[in-house]
């Protein structure tokens, strides 16, 4: 037969159980609800930038025919992106691009120096520099745009959706700059400049209806900007990349 104590000392260690049990419960609770809250300086955490990472191949690749083939689509890209704006190929595209334009450039430079008997030296910093530009072009650009039109306008732009834009703007200067292999000074202008114009009426189609929509007394400033934007960006990349010192 059990006594009464062990009863009592087995009823008690159910309850204590059954406590610890309810505590572990409330805690994992608690944790779960502490994982949603965004911190105050949101920015500063990865769960932050999450969002901007969630697509996957078929959507990227969506995108990218988009950007280049964006003269034979019915809607424009900032319509396909809608609410789903990301950050995931503008980046690898960025990326991309600057090491498409430290080989390249380096190549067209080497056969230049080749064919007219010049010396020629190796850039080690053309990495660094080609990160610098593409990043920096990447990002400023469309935080000046974003900052600008929310200055200017009531409309609420997202800055996301002006860096996935800006990001996919710069796929046409990938193929252009491989072609600028070439030792050929009046062909890379070519390749560069085609580039430059395809990628600002890509912008174009796709910022011009929401300028005339809510800036229509800036859009003569607006739109030939972005344009202008663009040519600058090309000549640095002409200037700093494909031109022998």
């Amino acid at each position: 037969m059990l006594s009464p104590y062990n009863n009592k000392n087995g009823e008690n260690d159910d309850d204590e159980m059954n406590l610890n049990s309810s505590s572990t419960g409330l805690l994992r609770e608690e944790k779960k609800d502490n994982d949603n809250d965004i911190p105050l300086c949101g920015c500063l955490s990865i769960r932050f930038y999450q969002p901007y990472f969630d697509v996957d191949t078929n959507e990227v690749i969506q995108r990218i025919m988009n950007a280049v083939f964006f003269c034979n689509r019915e809607n424009n890209f900032m319509t396909m992106i809608n609410d789903k704006p990301d950050a995931y190929g503008p980046f690898w595209i960025a990326t991309t691009l600057v090491f498409s334009l430290a080989v390249t450039s380096h190549i067209n430079n080497w056969l230049t120096s080749w064919l007219q008997q010049k010396a020629w030296e190796y850039d080690f910093q053309s990495v660094v520099t080609a990160s610098s530009l593409v990043y920096t072009f990447a990002a400023g650009v469309p935080l000046s745009l974003w900052f600008i039109f929310r200055q200017l306008t009531e409309a609420k732009m997202k800055l996301i959706t002006l860096i996935c834009l800006y990001g996919y703007s710069l796929l046409v200067f990938i193929p252009a700059t491989l072609l600028c292999l070439l030792p050929s000074s009046f062909l890379t202008w070519v390749f560069l400049l085609a580039a430059s114009g395809a990628s600002a009426l890509f912008l174009l189609r796709n910022l011009a209806p929401v300028i005339l929509q809510h800036a229509p007394a800036q859009k003569q400033i607006f739109l030939p900007a972005v344009a202008i934007v663009q040519l600058i960006f090309t000549l640095i990349l002409k200037f700093s990349f494909y031109s022998m010192k």
